[in-house]
């Protein structure tokens, strides 16, 4: 006798359902594990860049303060020898 419309335990009228929702779950699960990738680079770039303007910062900090010094070498010398030119005036 065939089966009249009820299903029999553990058969099923349409046994490819089971895969294409097999087939839809790691689709599903594939998209979330993109999406934690893709979310993981981004902070792992936005880190990247992070430390890279924090290094940026430190040269910057370093290379005013060499810049600073050389200038005030320059204006040393600059006064020194207007001290040298004023002191042949008055003598």
């Amino acid at each position: 006798m065939g089966l009249l419309g009820k299903s029999l335990k553990g058969r099923s009228t349409n046994p490819s359902k089971k895969k294409v929702l097999a087939n839809v779950r790691y689709k599903q699960m594939n998209q979330m594990q993109d999406e934690a990738d893709r979310l993981h680079m981004r902070k792992m770039k936005k880190e990247q860049l992070r430390s890279d303007i924090a290094d940026e910062n430190k040269i910057v900090s370093i290379n005013k303060v060499k810049l600073l010094s050389y200038w005030r070498k320059i204006l040393r010398i600059c006064k020194t020898e207007e001290f040298k030119n004023e002191i042949d005036i008055y003598i």
